[in-house]
Order: C-alpha cells, then structure tokens, then sequence
C-alpha cells in the first residue's frame, strides 16, 4: 500500500519473499554486530557499545513466530539484546494496534531495543505513537522530531 507522498513499497516488502529476506538482513546484522563487539574486546578494531539497527517490516511484525525468530538469532550469534535496535517504519503502525503493542512488548521483554523509522512520511499521527512501546523515534518532520525526542526515554 502506497501513502501519499511516499515512494512506492517494493512487492517483496509486501510479499511472501519478505520473510527469508527479513529473516537473512536480521541474522546477517546481528551476526556483524557480534563481530564488530569481540574484536573490540580483543583489541582489534571494532565497534565496543554500538548497536546495530534493523528494519522490520508490516509482515514481520503480524509473523507468529517473529519473536521468537529474534530471540533464537540473539543466542546463536552471541550479540546481547540491546545491542539491537528494531526500527518500525510508518506503514507498520497501521496495523492492528493492540497486535502490534504486543509484538513490540515481546520484542521489548527479549531485550531489544525499539524505534519509530522515518515518522512523518505517511499519514500517520504523532498521538499514535505515544501507546506504542518506543525507545526512541527519528522523524522526516521537524515538528514531530521534536515532539517524539521529549517523549520519556524507555531503557
């Protein structure tokens, strides 16, 4: 589904193929994060304390087993869960509210961080975001930016 103002979504965002891919992008980052974490704990050069972002997808979010794919990624590849941040784009808060509040709960008592990617780009409202369970947000408006960084900070 395309928002006003927006660039089209590409068929595999929407599609069947999202889940591989998504699966793929979360694992191969989790498994450059780890990397970048043990080299700096060896001396080598790395990334000590940085996170790693991701973006999840509106079908991510609605897969029964997402969570627990997360979860299952986290322990294979070793990086700790706060060391992830899952970057919620606009078009997934227009899911079914009270599934998406429990999705991010999930992902949330896993121990990953969460975020608001790119609000402002849609039709959405700054007030919809407020009951979600966002560790921060980034907006493409400056009047939302400024709205979502006095929000508490949830760590």
């Amino acid at each position: 589904m395309c928002q006003p103002g927006s660039p089209p979504t590409p068929r595999w965002v929407a599609g069947s193929a999202m889940g591989p891919l998504g699966e793929w992008a979360i694992r191969a980052a989790c498994r450059q994060a780890a990397l970048w974490h043990r080299q700096a704990a060896t001396g080598a050069t790395g990334a000590a304390g940085a996170a790693m972002a991701v973006n999840v997808s509106p079908s991510q979010l609605t897969d029964p087993d997402f969570v627990n794919l997360v979860a299952d990624i986290l322990r294979e590849t070793g990086l700790h869960p706060g060391q992830l941040s899952m970057e919620v784009g606009e078009p997934s808060m227009s899911t079914d509210s009270d599934e998406l509040v429990a999705v991010l709960n999930a992902l949330r008592d896993v121990g990953v961080r969460l975020a608001a990617d790119g609000f402002g780009a849609g039709t959405s409202s700054l007030a919809g975001l407020r009951h979600l369970p966002l560790d921060w947000g980034r907006s493409t408006k400056p009047s939302s930016a400024a709205s979502l960084s006095s929000r508490p900070t949830r760590c």
